[in-house]
């Protein structure tokens, strides 16, 4: 009888142990995303409530400019969300049969130029210039852009300046930074005198308390579409998917407009 109970308990034990384990693996499931360097402030309002709402996951961010987090993801980097700056990188995956189902589109960026103060960028605007010809004045001694070849804001820096006529006449002051949030710190710290960065990222507390802002027009700087996938390699494609869900919602979509990221009428799910 005691050997009946023994063998019972250890049962017992076993198969306890096995729900803990079970229970522990679910606590411990990481989404990692990857996402462009102009979500920087944006995500993290974003990734609490997502946990808030999906206890058992925890979000890992690893922000990068969209053309080097494509190259990695190409060489099967472990992402389960990929969020990039434009929507040609997105495409570019999913071409190559690395996107599971469609991409989707979860935002609009916008190019400004940022300096630290006491520098006034409006009193370096004359009548009848373009916003770009600020960066002639004396005041601004070098400025930086992010790398067009791989960050997409980097990219259309370069064609706007090109549009204005000003790429050559300015390239001894140009400083080339990794990516966007790059270039950002390049000015915040004073290493350049003005950036042309992100407006998400021009908006944060940080950045509006350090310096000011001016966005480039319409006719002068293209936006860019962002979007964003879920990997076919992820192996959390249903917490993939609910993360996707937030970033489309009323609820993720204001938090995005709050960081000059658009609104819900300007992003659209391609799906």
């Amino acid at each position: 009888m005691r050997s009946f109970s023994t063998f019972i308990l250890i049962v017992v034990s076993l198969s306890l142990s096995s729900v803990l384990s079970a229970s522990s693996a679910r606590a411990q499931s990481k989404l990692r995303v990857a996402a462009a360097a102009d979500l920087k402030f944006a995500l993290p309002t974003l990734v609490k409530r997502f946990e808030t709402q999906n206890p058992t996951v925890k979000v890992e961010t690893i922000f990068g400019s969209s053309g080097s987090l494509t190259q990695q993801i190409q060489a099967g980097a472990p992402f389960d969300v990929f969020l990039s700056a434009d929507d040609s990188f997105p495409e570019k995956l999913k071409k190559t049969d690395l996107v599971e189902g469609n991409t989707f589109r979860y935002g609009t960026g916008h190019l400004v130029i940022w300096a630290r103060t006491p520098l006034k960028l409006e009193s370096l605007i004359k009548a009848g210039d373009p916003t770009l010809a600020i960066l002639k004045s004396d005041a601004v001694k070098r400025f930086a852009i992010a790398n067009p070849a791989v960050a997409p804001y980097g990219r259309i820096a370069a064609q706007a300046l090109e549009k204005a006529h000003l790429d050559k006449e300015l390239a001894s002051k140009q400083v080339t930074a990794e990516n966007v949030a790059q270039a950002a710190q390049f000015a915040a710290t004073g290493a350049v005198s003005a950036s042309l960065i992100a407006q998400a990222l021009a908006e944060s507390p940080e950045m509006k308390n350090a310096g000011t802002m001016l966005p480039l027009k319409s006719d002068e700087a293209e936006s860019l579409k962002q979007s964003g996938a879920i990997l076919k390699s992820s192996k959390l494609k249903t917490e993939a998917q609910r993360f996707r869900d937030l970033l489309l919602s009323n609820e993720g979509q204001s938090v995005l407009s709050a960081h000059g990221l658009g609104t819900k009428s300007e992003t659209k799910d391609t799906k």
